[in-house]
């Protein structure tokens, strides 16, 4: 069995034909050319259709996709965004059902807000290192 890799990202990344997506989709084949499974959890904030359903399906073995319940939206522009103003506490849930069907090695986390995530494997305590 090898090791398996929870990639977590809110873009959409089919056609990876920009910096976010293609980037993405680069680190999802490095980590397929060592030879690990990968995972994607979509926060879905850029759409999800047939096409795009598809795409993930030939690129990661199990691909779970969550509807965003958190506005990104800044009300102003003095606004200052924290980070827990934009996670998703649904995503703590989604997390830990992917984990305790599949035990991760590895949780790519592709954008700073998405970080509590790695709560899910650190006890509760906030890391911005390796879970």
């Amino acid at each position: 069995m090898s090791a398996r890799v929870l990639f977590v990202t809110f873009n959409r990344l089919s056609p990876a034909d920009q910096g976010n997506a293609r980037r993405a989709m680069q680190m999802a084949r490095l980590y397929k050319a060592l030879g690990l499974e990968v995972d994607l959890l979509y926060h879905c904030d850029e759409g999800f259709d047939p096409a795009l359903s598809h795409t993930l399906s030939q690129i990661f073995g199990t691909v779970r996709v969550v509807p965003p319940k958190v506005s990104k939206r800044v009300y102003k522009p003095e606004h200052l965004c924290h980070i827990a103003d934009w996670y998703d506490p649904q995503l703590d849930t989604a997390c830990r059902e992917m984990h305790a069907l599949r035990a991760y090695q590895v949780v790519h986390v592709n954008y700073i807000w998405y970080t509590p995530v790695q709560a899910v494997w650190t006890g509760g305590r906030q890391s911005l290192g390796h879970p």
